[in-house]
C-alpha cells in the first residue's frame, strides 16, 4: 500500500492562499469605497457650512434687526385694538399699515433669501403672509372682542409671537 500524498492544486495550503488574496482584494475595495463616501460627505458638509456662513455674514448679521423691528412694529400697529373698539375705517387703516410693514419686511429682509435658498425664502415669506392674514381676519371678525385683554393676547399677541418663533426656527433649521 502506497502512503504517499500527492499534492493537488486544491490542497489546503493553496485554498488558504487564495482565501487570503480574496480577503485582501475585498478589503482594498471596501477601503476605497469608504474613502469615496467620506470624501463626498465632507464635500457636502463643506458646501453646507460655506452656504450657511455666507447667509450669516451677508444677510443675518446686517438684516436680522429688520425682522425683529418688523414684529415690534406689528405689535405697535395692533395695540389700539386692545384699548378700545375700533370702527371698520380705523381697522382698515391698521390693516393698511400692516400691509405696508409686511411689504417693507419682504423687500428689506425676505427677498434677500432668494440669493441663498429658495425654500428658505418661501418658508419665511409664507410665515409672514400667514401672520398678516391671521391678524387681518381676527381684526375684522366681529365675534372677537379684542379690547378684552385675554382675547387680544390669544388672537393677536400670541399669533405674532408664534410667527416670529416660526421664522427664527426656519433660520435655525437651515443649517441643520
Amino acid at each position: 500500500m502506497d502512503c504517499t500524498i500527492t499534492e493537488s492544486f486544491l490542497s489546503l495550503d493553496n485554498i488558504d492562499k487564495i482565501a487570503n488574496i480574496v480577503i485582501a482584494v475585498f478589503t482594498l475595495l471596501f477601503t476605497v469605497y469608504i474613502y469615496i463616501i467620506s470624501t463626498k460627505k465632507d464635500k457636502e458638509n463643506d458646501d453646507k457650512t460655506r452656504k450657511y456662513d455666507s447667509l450669516k455674514t451677508i444677510i443675518l448679521e446686517h438684516n436680522l434687526n429688520k425682522l425683529f423691528s418688523f414684529y415690534e412694529n406689528v405689535r405697535t400697529i395692533m395695540q389700539p385694538l386692545s384699548e378700545k373698539i375700533l370702527s371698520d375705517v380705523e381697522k382698515q387703516s391698521l390693516n393698511e399699515s400692516l400691509q405696508n410693514s409686511s411689504t417693507e419686511l419682504r423687500l428689506e429682509f425676505t427677498d434677500l433669501f432668494l440669493a441663498v435658498d429658495k425654500k428658505l425664502y418661501e418658508d419665511i415669506k409664507e410665515c409672514s403672509d400667514l401672520l398678516i392674514d391671521k391678524l387681518t381676519n381676527n381684526m375684522f371678525d366681529d365675534g372677537i372682542n379684542l379690547n378684552h385683554q385675554p382675547k387680544f393676547e390669544s388672537k393677536i399677541a400670541s399669533v405674532i409671537s408664534k410667527s416670529k418663533t416660526s421664522i427664527v426656527k426656519h433660520l435655525y433649521e437651515f443649517n441643520s
